[in-house]
């Protein structure tokens, strides 16, 4: 996976891509458990490091995304549902703070 060149992009940019990326938010949320979980099959080889792991799910990356597509989409939904439950709350907490007589 490559993510930029520091030459032509430059630190802000790369780190704005690495940033948005789901695969990355995936990897530093939940790891590569959640890949391994989507693709059993993976589980019975035998990896010399993550670095071989991610070289094996990584071999093909339009294979890649044809078969975590749908689920890489599932998580985006969740991360920005719980993204805006914790803003509602947020801002409900303010609310009744501000409501609330002060004494």
């Amino acid at each position: 996976m490559k993510i930029g060149n520091m030459d032509e992009d430059g630190a802000e940019k790369i780190n704005k891509k690495f940033n948005s990326n789901m695969v990355i938010r995936i990897l530093r949320k939940h790891g590569f458990k959640w890949f391994l979980d989507r693709k059993p099959e993976l589980e019975s080889e035998e990896f010399v490091s993550i670095c071989d792991l991610c070289n094996t799910l990584l071999e093909d990356k339009n294979k890649f995304y044809e078969e975590f597509e749908e689920s890489i989409e599932e998580e985006k939904q969740n991360i920005c549902r719980a993204y805006i439950k914790e803003r509602e709350l947020a801002i409900s907490s303010q609310t009744s703070n501000a409501s609330s007589p002060q004494i």
